[in-house]
Formats: structure tokens, C-alpha cells, sequence
């Protein structure tokens, strides 16, 4: 998912880039017809009247260009899909390009725009829309063709054969152009698809990696490495506003359990562990109860998510009761746990909560094990 989402992001980027080259290209074509209108007016070389050269080469275009411009841009800020405006953007691409040819005659600029717009609707995953671009570009390449020849309709017969020839040979050229730059943009776009895979592929086993990382494979807890990247900074922030509870548990006399039972056995009790962490503490829950680290060996430090202290040491308090229900295969004895809880409610460095967490333990063990100890706040 969030391969797909850095995809359109990236999109997103393109598109809105070319949208501000077709807005360049149009204001610029718009200032170039007033330049030459206002020098071909000076010099006496406009064909026809000044007011219906204005009217067809200047204003005419200009106005097109402004609502062509305004809907793209409309359609850019507005709320549609990707598809919707990847759509306008390549329909305005050509359409400025048409316009040129139509109003002006410069089919040259038809051999770019098409390329500019088909090449553009390669990012696009819409087939339709790819081959949608291109039948557009070829109806503006004939409308452009026949608009020259209406226009020269009117001259000799051996100057209209002249013309002909020459815009038949810049429409065939033209339509060959789009026939090859479809057929690039084709490739390009397929090119795209097998980066996207590979950066999908790529991502998903950076996930699996980093979830390797952050995970202890044994009991499913979060690890050491996890703590010091993630939950050390929830310490630095606490304050009495904003107080972060932490739990440390070891089991008693684990050593016994793997000394006379064997380690296989031992592996059994931590997995329960990971076991009851994760259903006591709903940790399939957007905020879960606590997060547990596998801190070393058969210690486990739960960083609560609840603010109050005497919640937090509730749930530890639950979850030392339900431990100690627990049956196994191995034994008919129960296997119970000690713990100590320390609430943080000032600015602190992980190793000085770690200390005064592991302190409460300590006592714990010492006054009789199979307990839960609340030691000072810090």
C-alpha cells in the first residue's frame, strides 16, 4: 500500500509539471500572436483586415487557450481520480498544439505536441485513456490539414496543388510520428509497470526485514532494537501531563526450567509469554493496552499506553495472575513471574527508568517472588 501511494505521489508530480509547461506554452503562444499582430500591423503585412486577423489569430486562440487552461487547472485542485486528471492534462497537451496548427498553420508543432501528450500518458495505467490521446491527436492532425485547405481554397489552381502537396506530405509525416510515439509510449509504459513491480517487490521486503528486526522471532515481541529506535523517545517527552508507565517482568527461577526440563521446555514458557501479551493487551487494536520487548533472556518490559499509573499497574498485576493459571505439557508446577512498575512523569534517559523499573523487580524477587512491585516515580 505504500508502495502505491509513493506511485501516485511521484504521478502526481509529473502531471502537475506538465500542466505547468502546457500553461507556459499557451501564454507564450498568446504573446507571440499580440507581438506579431502589433509588428505586422506596423509593417502593413497582416493578411486581410487587422480586425479579422485579431479576431482569428489572436483573440480566438487566446480565449480557447483560457477556458482550456482553466479546466485543467480546475480539474488539477478539484477532488477526481488519478485517471480523470492524468485525462485533462494529455487532452490539454495536444489541444495547445492543435490550436497552433489550426489557427496558425504550423503542423511542425503537431509532430511535437502529440509527442509531449502521448509520451506524458505513459505514467497512466489506462489503456483506454493512452489510446483515447492518440485518436484525439489524429483528429486535430486532420482538422489542422483540412483547415489549410480551406483556406487556400480560394488561390490558383497551380499554388493550390502546391499547397496541397506540401500539407498531404506534413499529414502523412505527422500521422507516421504518432503512430511511432504511441508505439514508444507503449514501451515506456510497460518499462514503468516492471519498475513499479520491482519497487513493490523491493518494499515489501524492506517490511519483512525491518519486521524481523523489530520482532523477536521467538515469542512475537518486539525487540531490543525496537526499544531503542521507538519507545526510548517516549521517555524524553514524559511530564506529569503526559506520564509513560513501564513494567519489567522476569520469571522466577527460569533457570531451573531449562536445567531440568531443557531449553525446548524453557522456549515453551517465553512463547507464552508473547502468547498472553498479545491477547491481554489486544495488540491487534490501534492502541493496544501495552507494547512488550523482549529485553534479554526471560525479561520482558511492557511500556503501557494508558496514562494512569494505576491502570497500567492493574493490567501488569492481570497479567502475572493469568500467567500463573498457565498449564504445560512438561510440568504439573505452576511457573509464575515477578515484576516492578515505575511510572515516568519528567523528562529521562531510558537507562535511568530502566534502573529505578529494574530496582522494583529486585524487591519483588527479594521479598518472596510471584509479585508485582510499584516502585518510586521518577
Amino acid at each position: 500500500m505504500e508502495g502505491l501511494t509513493k506511485t501516485r505521489e511521484i504521478e502526481g508530480i509529473i502531471r502537475r509539471r506538465m500542466a505547468k509547461i502546457v500553461t507556459a506554452c499557451a501564454v507564450g503562444m498568446t504573446v507571440f500572436d499580440i507581438v506579431y499582430f502589433i509588428y505586422g500591423l506596423a509593417a502593413g503585412i497582416l493578411p486581410g483586415t487587422p480586425i479579422s486577423y485579431l479576431l482569428k489569430r489572436v483573440l480566438g486562440p487566446m480565449l480557447l487557450n483560457t477556458i482550456l487552461l482553466t479546466v485543467m487547472w480546475c480539474f488539477e485542485n478539484g477532488i477526481h481520480t488519478f485517471d480523470c486528471k492524468n485525462a485533462v492534462v494529455a487532452f490539454s497537451v495536444s489541444s495547445v498544439g492543435g490550436l497552433v496548427a489550426i489557427f496558425h498553420g504550423y503542423h511542425l508543432v503537431l509532430w511535437l505536441a502529440p509527442a509531449l501528450g502521448l509520451f506524458f500518458v505513459a505514467i497512466s495505467h489506462n489503456k483506454i485513456l493512452r489510446r483515447s490521446i492518440l485518436v484525439y491527436n489524429y483528429i486535430l492532425l486532420t482538422v489542422a490539414y483540412a483547415q489549410q485547405l480551406w483556406e487556400w481554397g480560394d488561390y490558383g489552381s497551380v499554388l493550390r496543388q502546391s499547397v496541397f502537396a506540401y500539407y498531404t506530405q506534413h499529414l502523412i509525416i505527422g500521422y507516421m510520428v504518432l503512430g511511432v510515439v504511441y508505439a514508444f509510449t507503449e514501451c515506456l509504459h510497460a518499462h514503468i509497470v516492471d519498475i513499479i513491480e520491482v519497487n513493490q517487490t523491493l518494499l515489501k521486503q524492506s517490511d519483512e526485514y525491518q519486521e524481523r528486526v523489530e520482532r523477536d522471532a521467538l515469542t512475537g515481541c518486539y525487540s531490543r532494537d525496537y526499544l531503542s529506535h521507538h519507545m526510548e523517545k517516549l521517555f524524553r517527552k514524559c511530564s506529569n501531563r503526559l506520564a509513560t508507565t513501564c513494567a519489567l517482568i522476569d520469571i522466577d527461577d527460569f533457570k531451573k526450567v531449562n536445567d531440568t526440563y531443557g531449553h525446548d521446555c524453557g522456549d515453551q514458557v517465553l512463547e507464552r509469554i508473547g502468547k498472553l501479551g498479545r491477547m491481554l493487551g489486544n495488540a491487534e487494536a490501534e492502541r493496544p493496552a501495552y507494547r512488550i520487548c523482549r529485553y534479554g533472556g526471560e525479561e520482558f518490559l511492557f511500556v503501557f499506553t494508558d496514562r494512569n499509573p494505576v491502570t497500567c499497574q492493574k493490567q501488569i498485576e492481570e497479567f502475572r495472575r493469568v500467567f500463573e493459571t498457565q498449564e504445560y505439557d512438561f510440568t504439573d508446577r505452576r511457573i509464575t513471574l515477578s515484576g516492578g512498575v515505575v511510572t515516568c512523569s519528567s523528562p529521562q534517559e531510558f537507562n535511568v527508568v530502566f534502573k529505578a523499573v529494574d530496582e522494583a523487580l529486585y524487591q519483588a524477587k527479594a521479598t518472596g517472588k510471584n509479585k508485582v512491585v510499584v516502585g518510586k516515580g521518577i
